[in-house]
């Protein structure tokens, strides 16, 4: 009697080690996942920081255009003749005159 109770105790402890490790495995591979994912988005964030450390050192002095027209507007008086002989097309010059200066 003392026998088969000593083995059913053994038996019990081992599953109940067994469960024990199962619970702590799961807790450290979910704390490893919490921080290489913590790890992946400080990378992400220091690519956006380090885009705008980029644009405060090298943009600060840059045009800053609020809309398209203003853009295109901008970009062609920089070509010498004008916006009418930037294309080769008369016809397409109109269009992109009517989209980038709508009156």
């Amino acid at each position: 009697m003392f026998r088969e109770l000593k083995i059913w105790l053994r038996l019990r402890l081992e599953e109940f080690n067994f469960r024990i490790r199962e619970i702590v495995r799961r807790r450290i591979r979910k704390l490893v996942e919490i921080a290489l994912t913590d790890l992946d988005l400080m990378a992400a964030l220091r690519d956006i920081g380090s885009s705008v450390a980029f644009e405060r050192a090298h943009l600060q002095d840059a045009t800053d255009f609020k809309g398209r027209h203003q853009l295109y507007q901008h970009v062609l008086s920089q070509t010498g003749k004008g916006a009418m002989h930037f294309f080769l097309n008369l016809e397409y010059t109109r269009e992109i005159r009517s989209i980038a200066w709508p009156i």
